[in-house]
């Protein structure tokens, strides 16, 4: 679940994160790239201390993303 301030400072749900393991932990492979909703995954990342090589796909459903649904990012987010 993410979660980002609105106006007053209240924490709002805006997305939600799916992270999938990557099956054979080898980055450089994408035959076991997860797929949800008819989206692949993006990924395979390796850069995040304490998490295993993983696939990741964001679903903005409570926050209209000029980016598109899936996207990674959302330009109307900001984090304090």
């Amino acid at each position: 679940m993410i979660y980002a301030p609105d106006k007053k400072s209240k924490r709002q749900l805006v997305a939600v994160e799916y992270v999938v393991p990557d099956a054979d932990q080898n980055p450089k492979t994408t035959k076991d790239r997860p797929t949800l909703f008819g989206k692949k995954f993006d990924g395979p990342f390796t850069d995040i201390a304490g998490l295993p090589v993983h696939y990741s796909l964001h679903a903005w459903l409570w926050k209209d993303n000029p980016s598109g649904l899936f996207a990674p990012y959302n330009p109307r987010v900001k984090c304090p």
